[in-house]
């Protein structure tokens, strides 16, 4: 299996730098992205979490296409740099500059399997061998594209990485509901014996 470098497969795209703090208006059609609307291998589907917000005129680059790779760029430890796919077509979504974008540029390259390697504890130690920053630790756009390598295996191998990320994924989210559904069983119990 061949190793590549990131630069080779896809463009690496900062997120857009706010000169302001972002504030919510709900008037407007455009959206922003952040590092708390990323969670680990999901699919952004819907703009429902994200802040509206009235974009001026920006960078075309810096506006989200559907099977960009978003990257949460600063962290602290293993596992804070996660990635998801943005999956809207004819939305106004920015990246803030939390995030790094990853568009895939060659054919061959699926965006998922992108994604489900970053999220992979062999992506997440790769990542952090990147970083730089004492405290709130984080990955340059230049080091994430030039040193950053990863495995290339055949589109059908990709393929089942994706589905059984997929899969994985679906698992964990019911298991979390199952874990928070006993948890509420359990405080009904306690909270009605001391009714009695």
């Amino acid at each position: 299996m061949q190793l590549k470098k990131l630069s080779t497969l896809a463009e690496i795209i900062s997120g857009y730098t706010f000169r302001n703090a972002i504030n919510s208006d709900t008037t407007e059609n455009s959206f922003v992205l952040q590092a708390k609307n990323i969670e680990r291998g999901h699919k952004i589907i819907s703009t429902d979490s994200l802040v509206r917000v009235n974009l001026p005129k920006i960078n075309s680059t810096s506006l989200l296409k559907k099977n960009d790779i978003v990257l949460v760029s600063k962290g602290f430890s293993l596992g804070s740099f996660r990635s998801a796919l943005f999956m809207m077509d004819d939305k106004q979504v920015v990246a803030n500059s939390s995030l790094l974008i990853i568009r895939v540029k060659i054919a061959g390259i699926l965006s998922g399997y992108i994604s489900a390697y970053l999220n992979s504890d062999e992506g997440q130690y790769k990542l952090l061998s990147l970083v730089s920053g004492s405290y709130i630790q984080s990955i340059s756009k230049r080091r994430l594209a030039e040193e950053f390598m990863l495995p290339i295996p055949s589109i059908r191998e990709q393929q089942l990485i994706v589905d059984l990320s997929v899969n994985i994924g679906k698992q964990r989210e019911y298991y979390n509901r199952k874990s928070v559904l006993m948890g509420s069983i359990l405080d009904s119990l306690l909270k009605f014996s001391h009714i009695s």
